[in-house]
């Protein structure tokens, strides 16, 4: 058995679901649906929230990223240059940049 649901336009998904996937909703429902995160080819594109600490592992920069929407425990480590390449307006902040090799703030080397 299946039910198809409204979904909102852009959707790029089906909209039939098995009954086994749903769950009954309760409270009032929202006078607009919440919207959905961006996506690129299928997957969830993150936006990140802020930076929370920075570190030097194996020579390489890195910083430990919260994700908008997201629990903290779900923050990862990215490689800076790349993470500056793909979010070029992010901003970081300076007590979290690396100089020369030295952490300002941070885990210990690895």
């Amino acid at each position: 058995m299946a039910f198809r649901l409204a979904l909102p336009p852009g959707t790029r998904l089906h909209n039939a679901f098995h009954v086994s996937l749903l769950k009954k909703f309760v409270g009032t429902p929202p006078v607009v649906p919440p919207s959905l995160p961006p996506t690129h080819n299928g997957a969830i594109v993150a936006i990140p929230a802020k930076a929370v600490k920075a570190r030097l592992c194996r020579g390489v920069r890195q910083i430990l990223v919260q994700w908008e929407g997201l629990p903290p425990s779900s923050a990862s480590w990215e490689d800076l240059p790349t993470f500056q390449e793909r979010y070029p307006s992010f901003q970081l902040e300076d007590k979290l940049l690396l100089e020369g090799g030295v952490m300002l703030c941070g885990e210990a080397l690895c």
